[in-house]
């Protein structure tokens, strides 16, 4: 290079090539934020997606659950099912157990204050409000349909005790000389 007019001309290119640059670099910055944008509202469409999948996912449960009883209806209980309820009826009275799980807790929870004293004593959740409530509403369905099983399965002990009352009643009289077919029959 050599002379002034040389050197303004070689400014003019690099002030063109900068313009240019700086053009370029407003297109990409433009074409980023309209990714993050679209990333933005597609991360919402998948949690919305989320939240009707579960919604879909616990209606459909319940129709199973109702389909299911219709099927059951008028069968004897099945041996599975016999376990089950005596499962689940010791899980209960282990739960209502005052004092059983209560002291273990507490040595636990000092054990963790104790190692790590920045836990504090009340329990912080991060969980958006809406899964809160929606936790909520799914525990207290789940305590009425325990509660539902625990009467259900009292009213048919109570039953089977009546049953057994009134076999062990025809036992005795019919060793007192009567005989079953002496029984009148209402219709």
């Amino acid at each position: 290079m050599i002379g002034f007019s040389e050197l303004r001309n070689r400014l003019r290119l690099q002030e063109t090539m900068a313009k240019q640059h700086q053009m370029r670099l407003d297109i990409l910055s433009k074409g980023l934020h309209d990714v993050q944008q679209q990333q933005t509202s597609t991360e919402s469409k998948v949690e919305q997606y989320k939240r009707k999948l579960l919604e879909l996912s616990h209606r459909v449960l319940k129709v199973m659950i109702n389909q299911e009883i219709i099927r059951k209806a008028g069968y004897a209980i099945q041996p599975e099912e016999e376990h089950i309820r005596v499962h689940l009826e010791s899980m209960f009275n282990e739960l209502n157990a005052p004092t059983q799980f209560r002291g273990r807790l507490n040595e636990l929870l000092s054990q963790v204050r104790m190692h790590h004293p920045s836990i504090s004593s009340q329990p912080t959740s991060k969980l958006h409000p809406e899964a809160m409530e929606e936790i909520r509403i799914h525990l207290r369905m789940q305590q009425e349909g325990i509660s539902t099983l625990v009467n259900i399965l009292q009213e048919d002990s109570r039953d089977l005790r009546t049953i057994e009352n009134s076999l062990a009643e025809d036992e005795s009289s019919s060793s007192h000389g009567y005989h079953a077919n002496q029984y009148p029959v209402y219709r």
